[in-house]
C-alpha cells in the first residue's frame, strides 16, 4: 500500500526555508507556527513543489536543517528516509525489520513522529523498537527494543508514542510490565535511566511542563495523567481520566498553559482542565460538551481551546 506526501508551497517566501518542524506538534508541541504564512492563495491552491509515494504508516513527516525525515513501512522494514525539503532529493535510507501486524487489518504501522534533536533522529516503531539515527547520514548511534525487553503489549493499534527527548534523555510512553509504564532513556546511549508506573500505553506523546513543582514530563496514560520528575521518574501526581470501556484509548498530547493542563478524551469523556499550582492537582473545570477530541490535540491560544 503506498500513500502520497505532497510538498506545497504555503510560505510567504514561497520556499520551505522557514522554521523548522522538527517533532510532533511542533518545536514547542503546542501546534503553533511562529512563521510566516502566505496572505493570498492561488484559487487553485498551493502550487505543489514536490511530491513522493510513501508506504504504510501514519507517521507525519518532520523539517529540520533542510531535511525532511518520513518514517513509515516498506513490506517489512520499517524505513527512516531523508530528502531535501525543498527538492524532494533522496539523502539517505534506514531501516530495520519488523513483524507488526495490525489487530483490524486497517495499516501495519509505524504511528509515531519521529523526534529531531542535537542532529539526531529518535523514532518508535509499532512493536516499541525505538533507535537514534544521526540526522546527517542516517548512521545508527543506538538502537533498543524495549517493546521485547519490557514485554509491552502492542494494544489496539500498536506502540505509537512520539520519543520527547529533553536534557539529555528520551521519555516514551511504553506500557510494559514490571513498573515499565513509562521509560527513560540517555539520548547519547539508549541505555536505561529509570522506568515508573504500571500504566498501560496509551497513543498520546510526553509533554514538558514547567510547573510549580518544577520541572515535569507529562503523559496521558492508558489511566489518565501522570506527572514525573524527570530526573529520576518519581511520581510527583496522578489522574484518572479515561472512558468507562475497554474499546477506548487516551490519544491527545496535554495541554500547558502556566500552571494549569487540559485534557481530553471520547467515548462519553469529554476535557478537564487541572491546576497544578498546588500541593496536589485540582480540577478547574470538566464535561462533555465543551471539547471532546479523541486523538487531534487541541492547540491553546489566546485564552482558547
Amino acid at each position: 500500500m503506498f500513500r502520497l506526501i505532497l510538498i506545497a508551497s504555503l510560505l510567504c517566501s514561497c520556499t520551505l526555508s522557514a522554521s523548522d518542524w522538527p517533532q510532533i506538534l511542533g518545536p514547542n508541541r503546542n501546534g503553533i507556527y511562529e512563521g510566516g504564512l502566505a496572505d493570498d492563495w492561488p484559487i487553485s491552491g498551493p502550487e505543489t513543489v514536490w511530491k513522493m509515494n510513501v508506504g504504510e504508516g501514519f507517521a507525519g513527516p518532520v523539517v529540520a536543517d533542510g531535511k525532511l525525515i518520513l518514517f513509515h513501512r516498506i513490506d517489512d522494514q520499517e524505513m527512516v528516509e531523508a530528502r531535501d525539503a525543498k527538492t524532494g532529493t533522496p539523502i539517505w535510507k534506514q531501516g530495520y525489520s519488523t513483524s507488526y501486524r495490525d489487530m483490524f487489518g486497517f495499516d501495519h504501522g509505524p504511528r509515531a513522529i519521529p523526534t529531531i534533536s542535537d542532529k539526531r533522529i529518535t523514532t518508535m516503531g509499532a512493536q516499541g523498537m525505538v533507535q537514534c539515527l544521526d540526522l546527517k547520514d542516517g548512521k545508527r548511534i543506538w538502537q533498543s527494543d524495549l517493546g521485547k525487553e519490557h514485554a509491552a503489549e502492542t494494544g489496539f493499534f500498536g506502540l505509537a508514542c512520539s520519543p520527547l527527548v529533553d536534557g539529555g534523555r528520551v521519555f516514551l510512553n511504553v506500557g510494559g510490565k514490571n513498573g515499565a509504564g513509562i521509560v527513560c532513556l540517555s539520548s547519547e546511549d539508549g541505555s536505561l535511566l529509570w522506568k515508573a508506573t504500571n500504566q498501560e500505553a496509551s497513543y498520546s506523546s510526553p509533554a514538558m511542563a514547567n510547573l510549580a513543582g518544577g520541572q515535569t514530563v507529562l503523559i496521558f496514560a492508558r489511566e489518565g495523567l501522570v506527572g514525573l520528575n524527570p530526573i529520576n521518574g518519581t511520581t510527583r501526581f496522578e489522574f484518572r481520566w479515561r472512558a468507562r470501556i475497554r474499546e477506548s484509548v487516551n490519544a491527545a498530547t496535554p495541554v500547558v498553559k502556566g500552571n494549569r493542563i487540559f485534557i481530553t478524551a471520547s467515548y462519553d469523556t469529554g476535557g478537564v482542565l487541572l491546576d497544578a499550582s498546588g500541593a496536589s492537582l485540582t480540577s478547574v473545570w470538566r464535561n462533555d460538551k465543551s471539547l471532546s477530541s479523541q486523538y487531534a490535540t487541541p492547540v491553546m491560544k489566546d485564552g482558547f481551546l
